[in-house]
């Protein structure tokens, strides 16, 4: 476990953390949803999930809780309100439709 002596230390290591999680999910999306080979090859589960797994740890950071008893899915929902401007109706809708499906039952129910 890293200890930190101050609280500058504290806000460079956050930085850098999420700095390496966004590109890493960049990256991997990119990834999943490119032409490879000249073949349509997309794989967009892999990249909801993700999506999906950051957003709730982004949630988690930002609630300030990732305890298995956090609400992990209102976290999520409320950062994805703030921070990424989806209204209250929006986020409940992709969580519902996406999220719970993906982590849950591996594939979302078509609409």
């Amino acid at each position: 476990m890293k200890f930190f002596s101050d609280a500058n230390e504290v806000i460079q290591f956050s930085r850098e953390f999420v700095k390496n999680r966004i590109n890493s999910l960049e990256k991997d999306v990119k990834y999943c949803i490119m032409e490879i080979n000249s073949q349509i090859q997309y794989a967009p589960f892999p990249a909801l999930l993700y999506c999906f797994s950051t957003i709730d740890l982004l949630g988690s950071l930002l609630e300030g809780d990732a305890s298995r008893k956090a609400d992990t899915t209102n976290n999520s929902k409320r950062y994805m309100k703030y921070f990424m401007n989806y209204t209250i109706e929006q986020a409940n809708l992709l969580i519902d439709i996406f999220r719970h499906k993906l982590v849950h039952l591996a594939q979302p129910h078509f609409v």
